[in-house]
């Protein structure tokens, strides 16, 4: 019998010219399944838990004006102003499955363009990360999208060369 012993690092990664992307799986299936796969994850920590929302929600707001000074009518008018807001708080944030890997997936897709929120974690601690509009309300599998974001992170723990930075 043989007993091998095997001894290796974990060392940063450093993708210098890409961010964080999202890359929409074959598999997904708009608006009733969602698989993604995060590429060019930088710096020494793992994505432990993947969020969805959707990035704003659309409000009708119905605005019935009075009787102006100079007598014309508008009681009858009737007028509709439809903006958009961010909504960084939402409470329409719905947990992603990891499927295997770098592959998070979920049948509950939200509507409309989507953010995400991970949790990153680098050696014992750990942290919310928010990328706030990364897939277009018309996005489509097999098609890669930039996050905007990039985790460059260092682990202290089981990282010589990095021992002597700190876990931000």
């Amino acid at each position: 019998m043989t007993i091998n012993f095997i001894v290796w690092n974990r060392i940063p990664c450093d993708y210098k010219k890409q961010k964080l992307s999202v890359r929409v799986e074959e598999t997904s299936q708009r608006p009733h399944y969602l698989a993604i796969k995060l590429l060019y994850q930088g710096g020494q920590t793992d994505i432990v838990a993947v969020d969805v929302a959707q990035v704003g929600q659309r409000f009708i707001i119905t605005l019935r004006p009075i009787k102006l000074i100079t007598g014309v009518d508008l009681m009858n008018m009737v007028y509709h102003l439809i903006f958009s807001i961010m909504q960084v708080g939402s409470s329409n944030w719905r947990y992603m499955s990891r499927k295997y890997g770098t592959v998070w997936d979920t049948s509950r897709v939200p509507m409309g363009a989507l953010q995400f929120r991970l949790v990153v974690t680098g050696g014992f601690d750990g942290k919310w990360v928010w990328a706030p509009k990364v897939l277009p309300a018309d996005w489509r599998p097999g098609m890669t999208y930039d996050s905007g974001i990039q985790i460059t992170d260092i682990a202290q723990e089981g990282c010589s060369p990095c021992n002597d930075q700190h876990w931000s």
